[in-house]
């Protein structure tokens, strides 16, 4: 059943800037820079290219959870899902809007009220949903000129219905919904408020969450099959600049499906890594979920869950394969 939102209509709100006018760009660890309409992009070029350059890694991090907390995630988990597929819903009907501001403007105030969610979390809702539509409108367009061009005659069918989420991975904001305490523990939101959780993890992952990463945003993935709560936390690190003397190998790296990785070097020495023997394994599975997935039985839907872990473990052992023969490959 769908929410029941109110249908307002609000004028478009004028542009911020017009012809002439002066555009003041926010530059990353510099400041508001002000550019005219009649100066050069290069000044702004020179700009960017002299902040320190930035390196994103994700942290996994174990959380270690009583029963009581476990179901305070879990409900908090399946709260934001419902969020968003009735957002979802509602952009459907409303024309299949990806406007992420105008859903937010429609939806914010019903999804507290009806899911409990908090302010940010309300807000990031509409967010995912839009980017989720604007994503289909996108390949919407690539398929009609494909068909325009006679490149395909398959019509694209990812807007027939409105998008429904399946997985209850949330996001929460740093220093908003998550932060991290002492003696390795970290204060999460949910529904009935915070809840302070115990974790473990990579000891490297470790270590830079204590010393001077900068931290982003964070999802709150569930491992239904091991019963786990896992929180993802993206890492800002600062590195120094790629020079000469830090680099004195080149290795350019092309993956595909008859050969999962070709190598290249600055010697002019390639190297070939076969992937008959995966495809043959990709092309099975690829076929069996297909058959499961048309089917859409309940019995179907558990099988696919099985079949998806044992794809994962026997496939597993070859890519650690081909990932420490690209490590030798880079090393030489």
């Amino acid at each position: 059943m769908a929410m029941p939102f109110p249908s307002t209509h609000r004028a478009r709100s004028p542009r911020a800037f017009t012809s002439g006018e002066e555009w003041r760009v926010l530059v990353w660890g510099v400041g508001w820079e002000g550019l005219f309409t009649d100066v050069t992009l290069g000044i702004l070029c020179e700009t960017l290219y002299t902040c320190p350059m930035k390196q994103m890694v994700t942290a996994k991090l174990k959380l270690h959870t009583t029963p009581s907390q476990f179901r305070a995630l879990r409900q908090t988990q399946l709260a934001y899902r419902d969020a968003l597929n009735a957002v979802s819903r509602y952009a459907f009907a409303h024309g299949k809007k990806s406007n992420q501001q105008w859903l937010q403007q429609e939806t914010y105030a019903v999804v507290r009220a009806t899911y409990h969610l908090s302010a940010q979390m309300a807000c990031n809702v509409p967010r995912q949903v839009g980017a989720t539509y604007k994503t289909l409108w996108t390949k919407m367009k690539q398929n009609n000129a494909a068909r325009k061009a006679g490149l395909t005659k398959k019509r694209y069918k990812g807007l027939d219905q409105p998008p429904k989420y399946v997985s209850p991975t949330l996001t929460y904001n740093y220093h908003r919904d998550y932060s991290l305490k002492p003696e390795q523990q970290v204060s999460i939101l949910t529904l009935d408020g915070r809840v302070v959780v115990s974790y473990t993890g990579y000891e490297k992952h470790l270590a830079l969450l204590q010393h001077g990463a900068h931290l982003g945003a964070a999802k709150l993935w569930y491992d239904k099959p091991r019963k786990q709560f896992y929180l993802l936390v993206t890492l800002e690190l600062e590195v120094a600049d790629p020079t000469p003397e830090t680099h004195q190998h080149v290795v350019g790296v092309d993956v595909g499906q008859r050969y999962l990785a070709v190598t290249a070097r600055l010697d002019n020495g390639t190297s070939f890594y076969s992937g008959k023997q995966v495809r043959a394994k990709a092309d099975h599975y690829a076929r069996l979920r297909k058959r499961l997935q048309h089917k859409g039985t309940r019995s179907a839907t558990r099988r696919l869950v099985v079949i998806s872990v044992m794809y994962n473990q026997k496939s597993t052992p070859f890519r650690l394969s081909l990932r420490r023969c690209l490590r030798a490959a880079v090393q030489v």
